[in-house]
């Protein structure tokens, strides 16, 4: 933070080398904290202007948000809704016994994240065996013991194959290009449509085991007919309060998440 403004930066030491080498995953992941900063700025009454990728000498460099006058009153409902929602949205690897999601919570997803500049694809019960295929290539053909190990200390959520996943609905969330200012817009799509989903009940895992490999991400692709590039699989469910399990995995205390000061 500095002055009125805040900057985003990448930082190096926090992309793995084997299951995201060209850091487009953690590019991701900081979209979705851009998004979170433009969701509180908003319900604490302020607009603000977003400049992505600000200086090409810098990549790493993601984003620039400079608070501007306040906004007019009164502040948007949604606004403070959404970031209520900050605090309570988590990722729920249990394995879910919840209904199919419906076709107005859906389509509110989906509007959430078109709203981001990205797309989201939902697919079709055939496709979702071929994404099952894909995830046990990634998974069981390759000879990186690295990425396997990478794999199972980061991915550790159900696969798309198990019996308990039939009711989900499994999506692809994507875009018309495939350089970082794209995953960045693709980060905050995952945000809204995550901040969406625990609105409205509905669990939202993201799958990024078929993405982190160059073949399996082309063999996603195809089921966008190539008509875009893929950033990540998200599994979506109902939520039912019965479900076994621990809920939430935890995340890291305020204390402990990177910055230039304390890196430095």
């Amino acid at each position: 933070m500095t002055g009125d403004g805040l900057d985003l930066h990448l930082d190096s030491s926090r992309p793995v080398d084997v299951t995201d080498p060209d850091a487009r995953l953690a590019t991701l992941s900081c979209g979705a904290a851009l998004h979170h900063a433009r969701v509180s700025l908003g319900a604490q009454g302020w607009r603000a202007t977003v400049t992505r990728m600000p200086d090409v000498a810098r990549p790493e460099h993601l984003a620039r948000v400079q608070a501007d006058d306040p906004a007019p009153k009164p502040i948007e409902p949604l606004m403070v809704r959404r970031e209520q929602t900050i605090g309570l949205r988590h990722t729920d690897r249990r394995e879910l016994s919840g209904r199919r999601v419906g076709a107005d919570a859906l389509a509110a997803i989906i509007t959430a994240v078109h709203a981001q500049g990205s797309l989201l694809h939902v697919l079709y019960p055939n496709q979702v065996l071929d994404l099952a295929a894909a995830a046990d290539l990634a998974q069981g053909q390759t000879d990186e013991t690295g990425w396997l190990a990478e794999l199972a200390s980061w991915n550790a959520g159900p696969s798309p194959t198990g019996p308990h996943d039939r009711p989900a609905l499994f999506a692809i969330l994507y875009g018309r290009g495939d350089q970082p200012i794209n995953w960045l817009r693709a980060g905050e799509a995952l945000s809204a449509a995550w901040l969406t989903a625990t609105e409205i009940g509905v669990s939202l895992l993201p799958l990024s085991a078929t993405i982190e490999m160059t073949h399996t991400r082309e063999a996603i692709r195809v089921l966008l007919t190539s008509v875009g590039y893929p950033y990540l699989v998200l599994r979506l469910r109902t939520t039912d309060q019965d479900d076994a399990g621990q809920a939430r995995q935890p995340q890291l205390p305020i204390d402990q998440i990177p910055s230039p000061s304390r890196s430095a």
